[in-house]
């Protein structure tokens, strides 16, 4: 088994829609994610709260946090192509 590329994470994020109880409001999103190194999980209803999440592990690798935006930026344009109103 290969070991993990030492200043590298990785992340697994499962994402899905859910029908809520009123057939006239949109599906609601929920999501997980776990940091593989340690197993550390969270859940979310919002994709720009992976940014956090995310965050406390780039942080230990010394990154600014000029890239949260850009993450923001894909966690929107993916909301609105899981909701059928993509790009």
């Amino acid at each position: 088994m290969a070991s993990v590329q030492a200043g590298t994470h990785s992340f697994i994020i499962k994402v899905w829609l859910e029908q809520t109880g009123d057939l006239l409001e949109p599906r609601a999103l929920r999501g997980r994610i776990t940091h593989v190194p340690s197993g550390a999980t969270g859940t979310f209803t919002c994709l720009e709260d992976i940014v956090p999440f995310i965050a406390t592990y780039v942080r230990e690798l010394g990154a600014q946090q000029t890239w949260t935006w850009r993450m923001r930026q894909w966690c929107r344009r993916l909301v609105r192509r899981l909701r059928g109103n993509g790009d």
